[in-house]
């Protein structure tokens, strides 16, 4: 990516995020003579699936959308792709004035085999005018033609005028209409990304076990009852819970449907019945809660629209799901994570010393919040000052020799090959009296004030990174104190992208747009550091795990899953997230005090020892850790212990499965929700397959009984194996179980598992002889 001069930054940067094109792209391969196309009319194909898009009366219209299996087109014959509607002229020899645009239509262009993010990419390139204003739009629809996956809608307008415009986004942009067979059977789907807590799960708030249950089901399923029904999947901010993924499944029968998601930070996904036209229109807004979207484009510049994804499907949610998050992970995530074996990490708090770590089989070690403050928490709350840049003040220019000695640390970590994770937050700094300071460096609204904005977590403001000084500072700083320190990967936490600002940056004040420019400036810093940090990496905590998105997803190496720290909970989250974030992206930070008996102040969920029949051996303790290291083994481990109690033999023993067993699949497998979300009471279970790869495991199942109440017996019906080929079945803890089966058998009729009293079992599926 090459920057020609200041406002080419912001241009190329939002190419490269939007359109999809690469962080390197090569010139595109021109289409031979005999395949010239004359006319709007194109048809693009990836996989498995293909897209016609044409252009009548200056209108833009999707008129198929399909799968090769099932050629039949899922789109309704009214779904005109929306866009961009309205301008705000301010010309000083003119009266301001509000219009619709009028776009002309004026050529296509098709390209083939663009190198993007290292894989081959077709497409095409709708140019629209707007003669008036002197606006020029592009719309492109890109498919990977050898992956199955959704295809990519971006646009893209110029600004070819002397002056200023203001474009609005005011009923959205890009719609898609999906056809309805059956309306009593089709669904929208729709999911929470939970960040403090998942739904459904009960809190402990203090060591007396009183205790706060969040409402709401994580998974919501709403059939269409009645016309006119109109479904929202809306994310204004980070704060609270987290919010809607802003994507949704509309699902028709579990047989087939399309699949839509938004790639960004905020803005809304909403979706709404019309029975007389038999469709379900979905449309997309970039609006922060603010009614409408609208911001200033310079002169001679250009605003990126964020991309949409539309996936046509068959089957159900589950085969939708694994197709987008494969083709997700092979294209969208970035190299350091995709294109390393070594990575999902198994990860640690800074408890056990480096040796110890290393010698446990543990891969990485965080040092989290407060680290560099010297008094940190009241009543578990971090004070307001914390992560103050007390330490980034030291040693930007020469490392630090005062506190923990950051450097002689991510030394000895680089020296035993192990990642060092560090917590940075991006807010003002703050004394320990609770007062702004410019002590720490320049990160402080004392030197700049306009660097901040007035939307505060917890009591500090927000770095206003719509600001473009801030910006620049934030990527030389951060760049140095990374390189200087040996520091591996940055991270964060409250809200790094600023929902709200009263500041006049690249966005309005008070502005509809002002979480757009926060996220364009996040996005400049991430790309920096990727660029010039030798193996930076980046963890997304933010919000406790409630900014997850599909846009921060292409640069974060992991999310936060949520932010309690207990094992039933994240469980329960990560059931719900997985379905639209690749399970290599999800970490697990589990306490593994609250299923350690031996650890009453946090032992929660609280299972009460059951009284056994003579004869029967129950080894209480050891079944509530294994069951609650296998909770945090289903997809990105991360262990601490509030306490200190440390656990290094059952570190070191689920470190060792979760590497030479696991994490192949995490990686590579489909993943099945083959039994109901956790409730922590009945059977819950997850499965990956991965019957093709070259690896002996070819499946796990993972299974939990939390309570003595639920059955001891459970009938679970595999999924994703080859139907012809025999499998070996072997029970971790039960090889009485063990069998050898069909994999259409397994796929069919299931498998009876039994588990007394309560526990977890993991199935091992490899071929059998």
């Amino acid at each position: 990516m090459k920057y020609r001069m200041i406002w080419a930054v912001l241009f190329f940067m939002l190419i490269s995020i939007f359109s999809g094109c690469s962080r390197s792209s090569p010139d595109t391969e021109p289409l031979p003579p005999e395949q010239e196309e004359t006319g709007p009319e194109r048809t693009l194909a990836g996989k498995g699936e293909t897209i016609t898009v044409n252009v009548i009366d200056n209108t833009l219209f999707v008129t198929n959308l399909s799968t090769v299996s099932h050629p039949e087109n899922k789109l309704a014959e009214t779904s005109e792709l929306l866009l961009p509607g309205k301008v705000f002229k301010r010309d000083p020899t003119k009266k301001a004035s509000t219009a619709d645009c009028r776009w002309e239509y004026v050529s296509v262009d098709r390209y083939q085999g663009k190198m993007v993010n290292g894989v081959p990419t077709d497409g095409l390139v709708y140019h629209f005018r707007e003669a008036a204003y002197r606006l020029a739009l592009r719309v492109t629809f890109a498919v990977h033609p050898t992956l199955s996956g959704p295809f990519e809608v971006s646009m893209e307008i110029d600004n070819l005028d002397r002056t200023e415009t203001r474009i609005m986004l005011e009923d959205g942009f890009t719609s898609f209409s999906t056809r309805v067979k059956e309306p009593e059977t089709t669904s929208i789907i729709r999911i929470k990304s939970e960040g403090f807590i998942a739904e459904g799960c009960f809190w402990s708030a203090d060591v007396h076990n009183r205790t706060i249950r969040y409402p709401g089901s994580g998974i919501y399923v709403q059939k269409l009852t009645r016309n006119g029904l109109r479904v929202t999947s809306d994310r204004p901010h980070f704060q609270e819970n987290g919010s809607y993924y802003l994507a949704q499944f509309i699902d028709r029968n579990s047989e087939d449907g399309v699949f839509l998601a938004l790639s960004w930070t905020t803005g809304k996904v909403r979706s709404v019945y019309d029975k007389d036209l038999g469709s379900v229109a979905t449309r997309f807004y970039l609006d922060n809660s603010s009614g409408f979207f609208s911001t200033l484009i310079q002169p001679g510049e250009t605003f990126a629209v964020p991309s949409v994804y539309v996936m046509p499907y068959d089957g159900d949610m589950e085969e939708a799901s694994n197709r987008f998050k494969s083709w997700y992970f092979a294209c969208k995530v970035v190299p350091a994570l995709r294109d390393s074996d070594a990575l999902p990490y198994v990860q640690i708090d800074n408890q056990l010393t480096p040796e110890e770590a290393k010698n446990a089989n543990i891969d990485s070690l965080k040092w989290d919040y407060g680290w560099w403050n010297h008094v940190g928490f009241a009543d578990g709350i971090p004070y307001s000052y914390e992560s103050t840049w007390t330490l980034l003040a030291d040693c930007l220019d020469t490392p630090v020799t005062t506190h923990d000695d950051v450097l002689r640390y991510g030394t000895l970590l680089d020296e035993l090959g192990l990642n060092f994770t560090l917590y940075v937050l991006l807010h003002e700094n703050f004394d320990e009296a609770g007062t702004p300071t410019d002590q720490y460096g320049e990160l402080n609204a004392v030197t700049h004030p306009d660097w901040f904005s007035n939307q505060k977590h917890p009591a500090c403001r927000l770095a206003d990174l719509g600001n473009t000084e801030c910006v620049e500072y934030l990527k030389t700083t951060l760049e140095k104190f990374f390189k200087n320190n040996r520091v591996d990967q940055w991270r964060t936490d409250f809200e790094p992208i600023a929902a709200y600002s009263n500041q006049k940056n690249r966005h309005d004040a008070n502005g509809s747009d002002v979480s757009y420019w926060c996220t364009v400036g996040f996005v400049e810093i991430l790309d920096h550091l990727y660029r010039t940090v030798d193996g930076f990496k980046f963890e997304s905590c933010s919000s406790g795990g409630g900014n997850k998105d599909l846009l921060t997803a292409e640069w974060a190496t992991f999310f936060n899953c949520d932010d309690t720290s207990n094992y039933l909970s994240l469980r329960t989250s990560f059931y719900d997230s997985s379905y639209l974030i690749h399970p290599a992206q999800l970490e697990l930070p589990c306490n593994v005090d609250s299923f350690n008996p031996d650890v009453p102040e946090h032992f929660f969920p609280v299972i009460p020892e059951p009284e056994t029949a003579d004869g029967d051996s129950f080894d209480y303790r050891d079944t509530l850790l294994d069951m609650g290291f296998r909770s945090t083994i289903i997809s990105c481990p991360h262990w601490a212990s509030w306490k200190g109690v440390m656990l290094p033999d059952y570190y070191k023993e689920y470190a060792t499965i979760y590497k030479e067993k696991v994490k192949h699949l995490v990686r590579d497998g489909s993943l099945y929700h083959i039994l109901p979300r956790p409730d922590g009471k009945n059977w819950d279970g997850i499965m990956y397959a991965d019957p093709d790869s070259g690896n002996e495991v070819k499946g796990v199942v993972f299974l939990f009984k939390p309570s003595a109440e639920a059955p001891d017996a459970c009938r679970v019906v595999l999924r994703g194996l080859n139907a012809d080929q025999t499998y070996r079945l072997m029970f971790e803890d039960r090889p009485e179980q063990n069998r050898t089966a069909a994999g259409g058998e397994l796929m069919t009729d299931g498998v009876e598992v039994t588990i007394p009293y309560f526990g977890s079992e993991i199935i091992w599926i490899s071929d059998a002889e």
